[in-house]
């Protein structure tokens, strides 16, 4: 009665303002700073009992329109009061503390969920539960008590249950799909319950705050089952609520952040996209951002450095996300564990790999994140063990994965078990055809190229295999170039080349998988700069010149795809050698037919200028010169290592049809590629020379016989290759054919140079003879 009589009686401390506040400012909304400075006067005044309904009553509406320091103001007035505070009263303190990303929230929201509880308020209770999970959603602090309130967030299903109005229903919503998200993914009503929250999101009535924060949710439920274009659909209609006048700052920030973070985590996220959100997200973000926000900013920077492969900047935002990072909150510093294994599987460093993974999985269980997050971490385990050739530990944690996982993750898991069955197959040397089409079946399901991200040369090379073998060839070329991958270092032919330059034998040129015909024979011009800049580059100077077959070799450690750079070709160099003599005309003529060869060859890009050089684009242009240059450094990197000079022998055959632009004759052929033709052959013939001893060393005598032959078809005068073959017919017990051999030689030596044989092919004559 005392407070009744003092409001009933205005005084110096109680002032006209502490009245009843104007319910509407000028615009026809409330009026939230005559409300504030009405409250505020009743405090001053002491009369907290009069001031209390007016905050429960207006609360709500002050937090979501961005009024939060009030709020926070009051809550300490009101915390020396005699009476406790209210349910409502806890509730608001816990929305306070959530707007700020204060982990406090969530023990406040507990508080308030049972003082509801208590007191009956069964709505009460559901709005804290749900309001928890929400937090809970976003803080990633810690996830324990996210068991405890789906329950009680559950009843918002109940069957008439009433919402005070469509916003307060789509917090609860938005809470719950949260919940269900974090523990629950499969729940036979998330369907239902989405597609109403999408509703609800679409109508101007809500209120355009709780929208933003319902669309972070909603986006997260799109990305989690794989619903791309109702996602993009819902950020192009939340982007117009969040550009209405009056929304707050701070939801504004965290929908730009979520839209960003959607657009990253696509199947396959398109790098200039994912820069202009990001771009917007930084715009919103104020001087004054709270540490929580600037660390999700640097996060994205992150994502995005880590999506174009400037693994250089994504260390830059690694260290950045380092300065803010709250140790209040477990999940950043997990967080920060999942980034560090991410990079060091990007850069091969699996060792490292394998201790941060295991840091984040290690604290991921300590603060219970649930398994559709934890999954995540626990996925880095097994490539990290996968390419340091663990494979026990590897199949246990995938196997784990495979039992607990849901629906579409569930498929994610099958692509990293196929990952690894193929790795082992390789490692061991083992046929690969099952597990390459096991993992581009996977990709198939899944809908998404990111099987090789940790390891871009196996994914090359394997796509290679595919290619090589007829696998699901369509699928390896759309993996190709949605990866963007490089070549492999041995240059296959397979690959999707957008030109391919044969020179060896009669000189021909593919576009686009098709023989250039009709104008191309008209324009030799041209086709001899295209020539001459293929061979002036430097022949092995190519992508991963210097790299092993990742797949082929069964090697599955990182080859290097970047290779050494291609030094170019002088333009003066180019003129003396193709207008010799036309010192006058030759800058004219040449640049002529250099604009000439680019409108021949169509696409933009695959002749460079830079640097005062001239150059291919070798990741798109192959050249059979290129290709058979890399199987010989293949061939000396690795030795004798089984299987490999098989392989290799039959590539250098293959790749090498003829002499250099053919069988011109040694007159015809241009000055400028006179030594490359001899020196191509002759690192031929050395290596038909090398494949036939070592067959003969195999005791392979009829596979020494066919090396000895094609060796022999470039060079007819080649003794070495006719004593090859007397050898080789005399292992065989066929003497008939070794002295046949030895007559071959002795005739062709004798018409040709008028020489006989030496001594040495003589001795083993004599020998065939016994």
């Amino acid at each position: 009665m005392a407070a009744k009589s003092a409001k009933s009686r205005p005084t110096a401390a109680s002032p006209p303002a502490a009245s009843a506040p104007r319910a509407s400012g000028s615009d026809g909304g409330p009026d939230w700073p005559g409300i504030v400075a009405a409250i505020d006067a009743l405090l001053q005044a002491g009369l907290r009992n009069e001031a209390r309904p007016l905050i429960e009553r207006y609360g709500e509406g002050l937090i979501r329109a961005g009024h939060v320091a009030p709020l926070e103001r009051w809550n300490l007035a009101l915390s020396g009061a005699a009476s406790p505070q209210t349910p409502r009263g806890l509730l608001l303190h816990a929305r306070v503390l959530a707007e700020r990303n204060a982990l406090d929230a969530l023990g406040a929201f507990q508080e308030a969920c049972a003082a509801a509880g208590r007191a009956g308020d069964k709505y009460g209770a559901i709005q804290a539960a749900c309001g928890l999970l929400q937090a809970v959603f976003v803080l990633w602090g810690d996830f324990r008590p996210v068991n405890a309130m789906l329950p009680i967030a559950e009843r918002v299903l109940e069957k008439g249950l009433e919402h005070p109005d469509a916003t307060s229903e789509l917090e609860c919503l938005t809470g719950l799909l949260a919940g269900w998200m974090l523990a629950n993914p499969d729940h036979p009503r998330r369907v239902p319950l989405f597609e109403r929250m999408v509703d609800l999101a679409g109508d101007p009535a809500v209120d355009a705050g709780v929208r933003l924060g319902a669309g972070g949710a909603l986006l997260a439920y799109c990305q989690l089952w794989a619903e791309p274009n109702i996602g993009i659909g819902l950020i192009e209609r939340l982007d117009a609520v969040a550009a209405v006048p009056g929304v707050p700052t701070g939801h504004r920030l965290t929908w730009e952040r979520e839209a960003a973070l959607y657009y990253i985590q696509l199947p396959n996220p398109d790098p200039a996209v994912c820069r202009v959100r990001i771009a917007r997200h930084e715009a919103e973000m104020p001087a004054d951002a709270s540490a929580h926000h600037r660390f999700n900013l640097d996060r994205l920077r992150y994502d995005l450095a880590f999506i174009e492969r400037n693994y250089d900047a994504a260390e830059v935002a690694l260290a950045g996300a380092r300065k803010f990072l709250d140790p209040r909150l477990p999940v950043q510093a997990i967080s920060l564990a999942h980034m560090e294994t991410k990079l060091a599987l990007m850069r091969g460093q699996y060792r490292r790999a394998q201790v941060s993974a295991q840091q984040a999985v290690t604290r991921a269980d300590q603060v219970q994140v649930p398994d559709v997050i934890a999954s995540v971490y626990r996925v880095n385990c097994v490539m990290a063990q996968t390419y340091c050739h663990e494979f026990a530990a590897a199949r246990v944690e995938v196997d784990r994965l495979l039992r607990t996982g849901h629906g579409r993750h569930r498929l994610i898991y099958q692509t990293s078990a196929a990952v690894l069955d193929l790795v082992e197959a390789a490692t061991r040397g083992e046929n690969l055809d099952t597990p390459v089409a096991a993992v581009l079946a996977a990709i198939e399901r899944t809908g998404s190229f990111r099987a090789f991200t940790y390891n871009r040369p196996l994914g090359a090379e394997a796509m290679t295999y595919a290619l090589e073998h007829d696998i699901s060839a369509v699928t390896a070329r759309r993996v190709i170039e949605t990866m963007r991958f490089d070549p492999p270092p041995t240059l296959p032919e397979v690959w999707p080349w957008t030109v391919r330059l044969y020179l060896l034998g009669t000189p021909h040129v593919e576009l686009d998988g098709t023989p250039l015909g009709g104008k191309a024979r008209a324009q030799q011009k041209p086709l001899d700069l295209l020539t001459a800049i293929a061979l002036g580059g430097g022949a092995a100077s190519h992508p991963g010149a210097a790299g092993g077959s990742v797949v082929q070799a069964g090697s599955v450690a990182a080859a290097g795809s970047a290779g050494r750079a291609d030094p170019g070709v002088d333009p003066q160099s180019l003129q003396l050698a193709l207008w010799p003599g036309e010192d006058a005309d030759a800058k004219t003529a040449f640049d002529v037919t250099l604009l000439r060869l680019r409108k021949l060859l169509v696409h933009d890009g695959l002749v460079l200028l830079a640097d005062g050089k001239l150059r291919l684009d070798r990741r798109r242009v192959w050249c059979d010169v290129w290709a058979f240059e890399a199987r010989l450094e293949q061939m000396d990197a690795a030795g004798a290592l089984p299987g490999v000079i098989a392989v290799d022998a039959a590539a250098l055959i293959k790749l090498y049809r003829g002499p250099l632009l053919g069988e011109l004759g040694d007159a015809a052929v241009p000055a400028w590629a006179a030594t490359a033709r001899e020196r191509l052959r002759s690192k031929f013939l050395r290596a038909i020379a090398e494949f036939g001893g070592r067959a003969e060393t195999a005791g392979d005598w009829t596979g020494a016989i066919a090396f000895y032959e094609r060796g022999i078809d470039q060079d007819t005068l080649a003794e070495d290759f006719y004593r090859g073959l007397m050898r080789c017919h005399l292992a065989l017990g066929a003497p008939a054919n070794a002295l046949r051999a030895y007559r071959r030689c002795r005739e062709l030596l004798s018409i040709v140079l008028g020489v006989q044989p030496t001594a040495e092919t003589e001795a083993l004559h004599r020998t065939i003879h016994g």
